[in-house]
């Protein structure tokens, strides 16, 4: 999923709360430095290029670029970023903030690059390591989308979400904070991504680039249903199966309750990835009385392609 368009928007909403309260600039004015004189699809541009006057009048270039996971280039990529900036801009004199946002932890990433020749420095923010409590509790509504990605960040969401909401934002702007929520929300837990789309989706389809994300938010929505779908169908096959081991002996119940739970799981599975298609195969499989080829045909499933990949296990 492309966390990176989402926290790009937010970034966008919020530059000049982040530019404050991260970087420490006492920003008066900002705006986006759109794409550059004769740019090429070979050359890369940061993510979010900002052209900043403080307050005493003086004039920054900061460079932000957001990281999902490390990468091992990162840091010659934003000496990249500036000398070419600087070049293409006329803007060699003054003075710049080059910024990593980094979203998932790394026992690698670094904020500077060295060889024999250069030494580069720029600033590294772990936004893993964030509490969410102050986000929250200080009413920063514009950072409220990263907070699933803070440290205590499912225990702050709920609130998070009501910041939002009960904020004085158009709702146009709602709907693109919350899309990039949502997004966001799918690098630590698919619930919480499932509970925000439910929840705001009249909202979120209010945003600009919704439908663009659309796709690949309900399939990690319907990743998460099929899930909950698999654990509850074998709970509840379990539960038969302590009913039926004190009604015909221990073993024999478990078993079968173990069996039935398997074929609840199988069905369950089989509709929500295959619809009506996939339950064909349902007569078939129930005359398998092999627990572990059932368990194989559970587990494979997750991944399967094809209905003819799944007869393939018991055929």
């Amino acid at each position: 999923m492309d966390y990176d368009i989402a926290l790009k928007e937010m970034l966008r909403l919020c530059s000049r709360e982040i530019l404050r309260r991260w970087l420490n600039i006492p920003v008066a004015k900002s705006a986006v430095i759109e794409d550059l004189p004769q740019e090429t699809t070979s050359l890369r541009r940061s993510d979010l290029p900002l052209r900043v006057i403080t307050e005493d009048g003086d004039e920054l270039l900061v460079l932000i670029e957001i990281e999902t996971r490390w990468r091992k280039e990162t840091p010659l990529r934003m000496l990249e970023y500036l000398c070419r900036h600087k070049l293409k801009l006329d803007k060699i004199d003054v003075p710049t903030h080059s910024v990593v946002f980094l979203l998932t932890f790394s026992s690698q990433a670094s904020d500077y690059y060295e060889d024999d020749q250069v030494r580069f420095r720029y600033r590294l923010i772990r936004v893993y390591e964030m509490d969410a409590a102050d986000i929250v509790q200080e009413g920063l509504t514009c950072m409220a989308p990263l907070v699933p990605i803070m440290q205590n960040g499912e225990q702050w969401f709920n609130q998070a979400d009501e910041l939002i909401y009960k904020s004085d934002l158009p709702t146009e702007t709602k709907a693109d904070m919350y899309t990039a929520m949502s997004i966001i929300s799918g690098l630590t837990s698919k619930s919480l991504l499932q509970r925000l789309l439910l929840r705001r989706r009249e909202i979120m389809i209010e945003s600009a680039f919704f439908e663009i994300l659309r796709e690949e938010i309900e399939k990690e929505v319907k990743e998460e249903t099929w899930r909950e779908a698999w654990e509850g169908g074998m709970q509840q096959g379990m539960q038969q199966g302590m009913q039926q081991g004190f009604e015909k002996g221990h073993d024999e119940g478990w078993r079968e309750g173990l069996r039935d739970g398997l074929l609840q799981a199988i069905a369950l599975g089989l509709d929500l990835k295959f619809g009506v298609e996939g339950l064909k195969l349902m007569p078939e499989i129930e005359r398998i009385d092999d627990l572990g080829v059932l368990r194989a045909l559970r587990e494979a499933l997750r991944s399967a392609e094809s209905l003819d990949e799944l007869r393939s296990l018991y055929q």
